[in-house]
């Protein structure tokens, strides 16, 4: 059985005391998780689990594998946590993506193009997209639902823009669409990770919050199919844009940055 607790020196000081913040540690045959963590916390251990792996691996001691004892008490731990593992990595191991949906309820017609970008991008993409009429709960508080999803679990806010949500966040400016972007944009300033990304619906304006880099937006040409796969390369880290056969004549996808 493998000793952790020396493998752990292969761990930068910066691992090691982030390690100790989250509660976590190696012990002589495995993992220890002190306290219950955040998803994001949960996937900054993976990576440094995964991480020990490699180093172990990279030094020749043995080929990697007994840190699977490791691993193993990471997944138990995910799925005592959050029912499955599989809600924060794929099969593969690779971290999921996670991003909530904001967008202005009109009608049923763009309600459903919404819905549909929800489901395909869950299962053609495998990222973990959250909206709130499939999250909230009646009698549940909606402001806490996106405060939580928006400053702390979610990797990226996905707007989609038609005039009404323009009108919400330039011009009324209140209500909860506006709520959402702004907590978006002031968790954006504090992580540059986390990315606010605009889906052109319909509209000729776009939102000031996103009118300047490093902010993205996807262009939309007239259709009924919202443009998943460029959305979903974009969130899985994927730098290119897919390639012409995947592409609906009716779409274009098009990152726009303004200087």
């Amino acid at each position: 059985m493998p000793d952790y607790s020396i493998r752990r020196q292969l761990l930068s000081p910066s691992q090691m005391s982030r390690l100790q913040q989250l509660g976590a540690e190696f012990y002589a045959s495995g993992l220890k998780l002190a306290k219950e963590l955040s998803r994001r916390e949960m996937l900054e251990v993976w990576g440094i689990v995964l991480d020990l792996r490699k180093r172990t691996k990279d030094r020749g001691e043995d080929d990697g594998d007994s840190i699977n004892w490791a691993i193993g008490d990471w997944l138990n731990a995910a799925e005592d946590r959050f029912g499955s593992f599989l809600k924060l990595v794929t099969a593969s191991g690779i971290p999921r993506p996670r991003a909530i949906i904001s967008y202005k309820h009109q009608d049923a017609i763009r309600d459903g193009w919404v819905r549909k970008m929800v489901t395909d991008l869950r299962e053609r993409w495998g990222i973990d997209v959250r909206l709130d009429e499939f999250e909230v709960n009646y009698g549940e508080s909606f402001s806490d639902y996106m405060t939580s999803e928006i400053d702390r679990d979610s990797d990226a806010l996905l707007f989609v823009i038609t005039p009404a949500a323009v009108a919400a966040v330039d011009k009324q400016r209140s209500g909860a669409l506006h709520f959402e972007i702004q907590l978006a944009n002031s968790r954006r300033l504090r992580e540059p990770a986390f990315r606010m990304i605009g889906i052109y619906r319909e509209s000729s304006e776009t939102p000031s919050y996103f009118a300047r880099p490093p902010l993205h937006r996807f262009l939309r040409r007239s259709g009924i199919r919202p443009p998943v796969a460029g959305i979903g390369t974009f969130l899985v880290g994927t730098t290119e844009w897919p390639p012409s056969k995947e592409r609906s004549s009716s779409l274009s996808f098009l990152p726009i940055l303004r200087p």
